[in-house]
């Protein structure tokens, strides 16, 4: 048997409709979804499969989202005992992570990113605030760069390390 390793994504990579196929055709995974409801309080699966795009995209919803479409895949994947050696995650993926890990429930996951989505959105209001991932680029020139920027636009500029 090969060694397997799951990276999860992080924020970003969700689609309305996202699960919804996984959803319909397994009984369990139907019951993972309602895990999330029944824990969060609200209908996440109905925004997950229906939209709006909007609400969505909305930190709150999208975190718990991915988590559980993540969580839904790994489970199929286990029961065909396919079972990573290593997990890791970029950003919200990092909860994934920890839930195949089973260093937390998904029970408690799903309420946990849901909570930071909100403080997520409360701390960085929409319009207000933006990151990205800048690759093959050496950190002195990154620097540089930004340095220029943040004094054309009279913002503030940070390199999260």
């Amino acid at each position: 048997m090969k060694r397997v390793a799951f990276i999860y994504p992080g924020q970003g990579s969700q689609t309305v409709g996202m699960g919804q196929d996984l959803y319909q055709e397994y009984d369990r995974i139907k019951q993972l979804f309602e895990t999330a409801n029944e824990r969060l309080g609200y209908d996440l699966t109905s925004i997950m499969f229906n939209g709006p795009k909007e609400q969505l995209t909305k930190t709150e919803n999208t975190q718990p989202a991915l988590l559980l479409v993540s969580a839904a895949i790994t489970q199929l994947l286990a029961e065909e005992n396919i079972k990573p050696v290593v997990t890791g995650g970029h950003s919200l993926g990092e909860y994934s992570s920890l839930v195949t890990a089973d260093a937390i429930s998904f029970s408690d996951a799903v309420l946990l990113v849901h909570e930071r989505g909100k403080l997520m959105e409360r701390a960085y209001p929409e319009g207000k605030g933006s990151m990205a991932a800048v690759l093959g680029m050496d950190k002195d020139t990154l620097e540089s760069e930004l340095v220029k920027i943040s004094q054309d636009l009279n913002e503030v500029i940070e390199i999260a390390t």
